[in-house]
């Protein structure tokens, strides 16, 4: 009856020896699973230029008519089996040509290299020429940072004078690899106006409108690429004429965007943010819905959030998570807490924000403001030195 060598055990390094050990011995590997999604076990072995037996459902078809190492055959027919197992063993010729495609096809096929040879070769037949429209990058490099400072208007130019001007002051003498980053729900012009009235330093960067718009630069130009990834599925006017339906709500004209719609609610505020994504998600609508403050909601898109926002940034300057610092007052702003950046909750939390205390990034100040900042910052060390780690949020 032959010989079988069951191993005790094996670890996966082991696996390819097992593979070549069989295909040194002239061997088959034999897969008679009744079923097989995909067949990773059969790449695996033409790997090793080993020859195959295997199920005719699934993966394996496809696997077996690339690589052409193999037959397939019924796993109900134990005979039918036997048999292909003895064939594939004794015709040694075909033997030798099936290890020889398995090894060349595999290495062509299911490898990264060999995919990426493949997909330019398809790309390269496509023949296409197309001008691409050339980026406007704000002048002044924003790549110089390595650190970033998100806050809100108040976190950072409001608050007692002696902690206000200790902020300002620190971020003067660090301003050449300090970034700053002001989230908040005004619009750009709304904004700029209230830090030009309490006199204070211009950001670098502006998350706006509840994370629907990014601007950046000396001059806060719009994130022309940000505007492009927030606009999936997003159908304003159907919302706005759908939301209309619903009794204590009004539409906010005042506050307006096209990346947000804005809502004035008479109703408990909790059941109507509920009765608002109810409605969009009955007719097939993906949007954000954000409590903002008194009794006002924004819709913004699926993909739009001040976490996202912030992360987009991050990607797109190269300011690794773990060189940005979040400080956070307001209720709408917990998504920019949620990733690996250093969190700093400015006074006393609310209860979302009361669910992140024991997260090791995440730093509970007990003085609101200015204050609260800079007790964020000692806490992280945040301006000390440090190794830059390419993580992003």
């Amino acid at each position: 009856y032959g010989i079988a060598a069951y191993p005790k055990k094996h670890t996966p390094e082991n696996i390819p020896e097992l593979y070549q050990i069989a295909a040194k011995t002239g061997g088959v590997f034999v897969n008679p699973a009744l079923t097989e999604p995909f067949g990773l076990t059969l790449i695996e072995a033409a790997a090793s230029g080993l020859p195959v037996v295997a199920t005719n459902d699934g993966g394996p078809r496809d696997i077996i008519d690339t690589c052409k190492h193999g037959v397939l055959i019924d796993p109900h027919d134990a005979s039918a089996l036997g048999e292909a197992l003895a064939d594939a063993i004794s015709n040694r010729p075909r033997w030798k040509k099936w290890s020889q495609n398995a090894r060349t096809r595999a290495l062509q096929e299911y490898t990264w290299e060999g995919h990426v040879t493949k997909y330019i070769s398809e790309l390269e037949e496509l023949h296409f020429h197309r001008e691409l429209p050339r980026s406007h990058y704000p002048k002044g490099n924003l790549t110089k940072f390595n650190r970033l400072l998100v806050t809100h208007i108040r976190g950072i130019f409001q608050g007692e004078d002696r902690a206000r001007q200790e902020l300002i002051d620190l971020i003067q003498s660090n301003r050449e690899n300090l970034g700053i980053c002001v989230s908040t729900r005004l619009n750009r012009e709304e904004a700029l106006q209230k830090i030009d009235e309490i006199d204070g330093p211009r950001p670098d960067f502006l998350i706006c409108s509840s994370g629907s718009e990014i601007f950046s630069g000396p001059e806060l130009v719009v994130d022309k690429s940000w505007e492009k990834q927030i606009d999936f599925r997003w159908d304003r006017e159907q919302i706005k004429e759908l939301v209309r339906s619903l009794p204590d709500l009004s539409i906010d004209e005042s506050e307006q965007r096209y990346f947000r719609i804005t809502l004035s609610a008479d109703a408990n505020s909790t059941t109507m943010r509920k009765d608002i994504r109810k409605l969009l998600r009955q007719h097939n609508l993906y949007a954000n819905v954000v409590y903002s403050y008194d009794h006002l909601f924004d819709i913004l898109p699926i993909r739009a959030t001040t976490g996202h926002a912030l992360r987009h940034v991050s990607l797109k300057w190269g300011i690794p998570a773990k060189a940005i610092i979040v400080c956070r007052y307001q209720t709408g702003d917990e998504s920019m807490l949620l990733g690996s950046s250093q969190g700093v909750v400015l006074g006393v939390p609310d209860s979302l924000t009361e669910q992140l205390r024991g997260s090791p990034h995440i730093f509970f100040a007990r003085q609101s403001g200015a204050s609260g900042v800079l007790a964020g910052i000692r806490h992280f060390q945040f301006l000390s030195s440090f190794t830059e780690h390419e993580t992003y949020l």
